[in-house]
C-alpha cells in the first residue's frame, strides 16, 4: 500500500490551492496508475513479440530505432537520478512508490520499442497512448509540485521535464513507425499497393490519416482501379465465406452472422455508447460555463467581494474540457460508423458468396427456384442486411440516449421533464401497430417482387418461342399487372405508412420540449435561467436524433426479419447427394486404365420419386476410348451424364469416377469473343 507524505492526503481536490488536486493523487493515482498499466502490457507485449521472427529493415529504419532506443535511454537515466537523489538526500516527495515504478516502466518501454520496432509492421499502440497520458499527468503534476515545494527540491521537478521532454521526441519517433526493406507480399494482388490500414498506427486510423496518399491522387487525376489498395485478408470474399459457412454448420443464420462478423460491431456497440455519453456530458459543460460566466460578472462588477471572485483556470478548464470531449466524441463517432460500415460489407461480401454456392449444389427438388428469386436474395434481402447493420445498433443506443436525456432533463426541469416522458409513452403503442403493419405489407412486397423476377426470367429464358409465336403481348400484360398492380401499389402503401411514421417521430421532439417548457414556467419556483434553458435546448436537440431514427430503424429490423427468413430458407434447402459417386485419386492414369465404373445402379431426379429415372445401369469406360450414347428423344441420354456428374440421386449401386471430368450442357452459351470464336469454340 503506497504511503502519502502530504499534508493533504489522499483527498482528491486541494483545500489549500485554487482550482488544483492533491498532490498524493496526482503521484499516487494518476502518474503511478498510468506507469503500472504501461509494465503491464509492455511487458505482456514485449514477451509475445519475442517469440516472433524478425523483419528485415533499412538502414534509415535502423537509424530512427536507435534515436528511440537513446532518447528513451536518456529518460531511464533522468528517473533513476531523480530516484536516487530522493534516496541519498531524503528529500521528502508525496509518494515515493510512484518514483519507484517509472524507472521499471521506462525500462518495459525500452524492451516494447526494439522488439515492436524488428518484428512487426506498424508502430506499437501501447507507446502511443502512454507517453501523451503520462506527459498530461507530468503537467498537470507539475504545476502543483512547483507551487508547494521548497526551493532546494526544483531539481525533482527539472528531472520530471527532462523524462516528458524526452518521451515526446520518443512518442514523435515512435509516429514513424517502421519500414521494410522488401515489398510485402501480395499474393494474387500484385497490381495493386499493400492496404495502408495494415501498417497506419493508431492516430492514422483515429484521423482516417491512412487515407491522404489515395486522397492526393485523387486531387490530381481520376483515380484508377490500380490505384486502389489491396484488400486486407479477412476482408477478401473467399475469406468472409468460409467464414460464414464454417458457423451455419452449427448456428442458426442471426447466431451464424454475429460470430462471423460480430467482432467489430460489438466494439461499434462500445464506440457508440462512449460517443452518446460524451454527446451528453457536452449540455452539463454548457451549463457549468453559463453559471460560471454568470457568477464571474457578477463578481467582477462588484457584487461579491474580491476575495470570492472565481478563478479564471476555472473557466479555461471548462473550455478545455468542453473541446476534449467534442474531439473525442468526434473520434469514436467516425470509427463507430467505420466498423458499422465494415461490418455491413462483410455480412453482404458472406451472404452473397454463401448464396452463390448454395445454387450450385442445390438439390432437383430445390431447383424449382428461378433464377430471378435467387438474384433477389443477393440484391435485395443481403442489401437489407447490410443496411440494418448501420443504423441496427440505434436500437440499442436509443433507449439509452432518451435515458441520459430525461435524466438530465429532470435534474434541469424537475418533475416538468416527465411531462415529455408521458408524451413518448403514449406514441410507444402507436409505433409497435404501425410496425406489425409493415411488417406484413414488406412480406408481401417481397412475393410480388419475387413474381415479377420469376416472370421475366421466363421471359427471358424462352425469348425465341415467344417471338416466334407473338407472344410478348400478353407476358407484357402479365408483367405490367404484377409490377403495377400489385408491386407499386404495394410499394405507394408502404410509403405513406413509412411517412406517417417518420412525420410522428419528427415530431414528438417538438412536442416534448414545449410541453416540458411550459409545465417547468408554470410549476417551477425558481426563473428559467440561460444556464437551464441553453442546456435544456441542447438536449432536446439531441433527444430528437433517437426519436427521429426510430422509425427508419424499425422498419430497418423488420425488413431484415423477413430477408432472414427468406435466407435461412434457401441456406437450409437440400443439396445434392454428397455420396452420389465415388472420387478415386489416382496420380496417374495410363491408357486403358478404368476411369468409369458403374454397377446395378438406379438413379431418380427426385428424391422421393416413386420410380427411379434410370434402372440397372451398367458401364465402364476406360482412358482413351470414344463412347457415343444414342437412343430416341426422353430415352435418358442427358439423364445418364447427369447421374455421372453426381447431379442425380443414386439410389442403387455405386458409382466409382477416377480422375477429373468436364460436362458441356445442350443449353446455347457465349464467350467474350467474336462470335465465330464462341461457335468453333
Amino acid at each position: 500500500m503506497a504511503t502519502c507524505h502530504d499534508p493533504e492526503g489522499w483527498r482528491v481536490v486541494s483545500r489549500v490551492r485554487e482550482f488544483d488536486t492533491t498532490l498524493c493523487f496526482e503521484e499516487g493515482i494518476i502518474l503511478s496508475t498510468i506507469l503500472g498499466v504501461l509494465l503491464i502490457l509492455a511487458t505482456g507485449r514485449s514477451l509475445a513479440l519475442w517469440v516472433a521472427p524478425s523483419k528485415e529493415r533499412t538502414r534509415k529504419s535502423w537509424w530512427i530505432l536507435w534515436a528511440k532506443l537513446t532518447f528513451l535511454a536518456a529518460s531511464l537515466v533522468a528517473s533513476l537520478t531523480n530516484f536516487v537523489l530522493i534516496i541519498t538526500q531524503n528529500k521528502s516527495v508525496p509518494v515515493l512508490q510512484s518514483y519507484i515504478a517509472e524507472p521499471l516502466a521506462l525500462a518495459s518501454a525500452i524492451l516494447l520499442t526494439y522488439f515492436n520496432h524488428t518484428r512487426t509492421h506498424t508502430s506499437s499502440s501501447i507507446l502511443l497512448v502512454f507517453w501523451p497520458l503520462y506527459i498530461g499527468g507530468l503537467g498537470i503534476w507539475g504545476r502543483s509540485f512547483w507551487t508547494t515545494q521548497n526551493d532546494d527540491e526544483h531539481i525533482i521537478t527539472a528531472l520530471k521535464a527532462a523524462v516528458g521532454g524526452l518521451g515526446l521526441i520518443a512518442f514523435a519517433l515512435e509516429s514513424l513507425g517502421p519500414e521494410y526493406d522488401k515489398e510485402p507480399d501480395l499474393g494474387d494482388n500484385k497490381v495493386h499497393t499493400e492496404n495502408p490500414l495494415i501498417t497506419a498506427n493508431l492516430f492514422s486510423v483515429w484521423s482516417f490519416g491512412w487515407m491522404t496518399p489515395l486522397m492526393k491522387k485523387g486531387a490530381a487525376r481520376f483515380i484508377t482501379e490500380t490505384d486502389l489498395p489491396a484488400l486486407r485478408p479477412h476482408d477478401e470474399s473467399a475469406n468472409l465465406g468460409k467464414d460464414l459457412e464454417n458457423a451455419l454448420k452449427k448456428h442458426t443464420l442471426w447466431k451464424a452472422l454475429f460470430i462471423a462478423y460480430g467482432g467489430p460491431y460489438a466494439e461499434a456497440a462500445v464506440l457508440k455508447v462512449i460517443q452518446d455519453c460524451l454527446a451528453f456530458l457536452q449540455p452539463q459543460l454548457l451549463r457549468w460555463l453559463l453559471a460560471y460566466i454568470a457568477y464571474y460578472q457578477t463578481a467582477r462588477f462588484g457584487n461579491t467581494e474580491g476575495g470570492n471572485r472565481p478563478s479564471e483556470i476555472q473557466g479555461f478548464a471548462i473550455a478545455l474540457l468542453m473541446f476534449v470531449a467534442s474531439v473525442v466524441q468526434t473520434i469514436t463517432l467516425n470509427q463507430y460508423f467505420q466498423r458499422t460500415f465494415e461490418t455491413g460489407m462483410r455480412v453482404r461480401a458472406g451472404l452473397v458468396t454463401a448464396i452463390y454456392q448454395k445454387a450450385l449444389v442445390l438439390s432437383n427438388d430445390e431447383r424449382t427456384r428461378s433464377s430471378g428469386d435467387i438474384v433477389n436474395l443477393m440484391s435485395v434481402d443481403a442489401t437489407r442486411l447490410q443496411d440494418l447493420c448501420t443504423y441496427g445498433l440505434i436500437a440499442i443506443s436509443g433507449p439509452l440516449q432518451i435515458t441520459l436525456a430525461f435524466v438530465s432533463l429532470y435534474d434541469l426541469l424537475g418533475w416538468a421533464a416527465f411531462v415529455g416522458v408521458a408524451i413518448m409513452l403514449l406514441a410507444i403503442p402507436l409505433n409497435t401497430f404501425i410496425a406489425r403493419i409493415l411488417k406484413r405489407m414488406q412480406e408481401q412486397q417481397m412475393k410480388n417482387r419475387d413474381k415479377r423476377t420469376r416472370l421475366m426470367s421466363e421471359l427471358l429464358a424462352n425469348i425465341k418461342s415467344i417471338k416466334l409465336y407473338a407472344w410478348e403481348f400478353s407476358f407484357v400484360r402479365k408483367i405490367s399487372e404484377t409490377r403495377n398492380n400489385q408491386e407499386l401499389n404495394m410499394l405507394r402503401k408502404i410509403g405513406l405508412v413509412t411517412a406517417f411514421n417518420m412525420t410522428l417521430w419528427s415530431g414528438i421532439p417538438l412536442l416534448v420540449a414545449f410541453s416540458s417548457f411550459a409545465t417547468a414556467a408554470v410549476t417551477l419556483s425558481k426563473p428559467l435561467t440561460a444556464d437551464i434553458i441553453f442546456p435544456a435546448i441542447s438536449l432536446f436537440m439531441l433527444l430528437q436524433f433517437p426519436l427521429a431514427m426510430f422509425g427508419q430503424v424499425t422498419s430497418n429490423i423488420i425488413e431484415a426479419i423477413v430477408s432472414v427468413k427468406r435466407l435461412s430458407d434457401f441456406l437450409n434447402a437440400d443439396e445434392l447427394q454428397l455420396d452420389a459417386r465415388k472420387l478415386v485419386e489416382k496420380p496417374v492414369l495410363n491408357h486403358g486404365d478404368e476411369i468409369l465404373s458403374i454397377k446395378n445402379a438406379d438413379f431418380s431426379w427426385e428424391k422421393q420419386a416413386v420410380s427411379p429415372t434410370l434402372e440397372n445401369v451398367n458401364l465402364t469406360v476406360k482412358k482413351g476410348e470414344l463412347l457415343g450414347v444414342f437412343g430416341r428423344v426422353a430415352a435418358g441420354k442427358t439423364s445418364l451424364l447427369s447421374a455421372i456428374i453426381g447431379d442425380m440421386t443414386r439410389r442403387e449401386g455405386e458409382v466409382v469416377l477416377s480422375g477429373s471430368i468436364s460436362y458441356a450442357p445442350q443449353n446455347p452459351w457465349c464467350v467474350e469473343r467474336a462470335l465465330r470464336a464462341s461457335l468453333v469454340s
